[in-house]
C-alpha cells in the first residue's frame, strides 16, 4: 500500500455523471496497480488516444460494491501512475 510519502497528488472532484465522489491519485511507482487494500477485478484495457500508454478499467470484486478505478501512465511523465477512482466503497477494507 502506497504511503501518504509517495503520493504526489491527490484531487478529490466530484463526478458529474454518476452524482458520487471521484478521487485521483497521481503516484510515483514502478508498478502500474498499487494496493490500496481492496480486490479489484479487471474488466477492460484500452489505448487512450492522447497516451502511448494504455488505460485499464476495475470493479470492486466485492458483492454490491459500485466501486471502479481506472488506472493509466502518465503521459507526460510516465514515471507516474494515475488512479481515478469512482464511487464510495459499501463494505470495510478487506483483511
Amino acid at each position: 500500500m502506497a504511503s501518504s510519502s509517495d503520493l504526489g497528488e491527490i484531487i478529490n472532484a466530484p463526478a458529474p455523471e454518476l452524482k458520487e465522489q471521484r478521487i485521483i491519485l497521481k503516484t510515483k511507482s514502478e508498478v502500474d496497480v498499487l494496493d490500496d487494500g481492496y480486490k479489484w477485478r479487471k474488466y477492460g484495457k484500452k489505448m487512450v488516444k492522447s497516451s502511448p500508454y494504455p488505460r485499464n478499467y476495475y470493479k470492486c470484486s466485492a458483492y454490491g460494491c459500485p466501486v471502479k478505478k481506472r488506472v493509466e501512465r502518465d503521459r507526460d511523465d510516465p514515471a507516474y501512475v494515475i488512479t481515478t477512482y469512482d464511487g464510495i466503497h459499501t463494505h470495510s477494507v478487506p483483511t
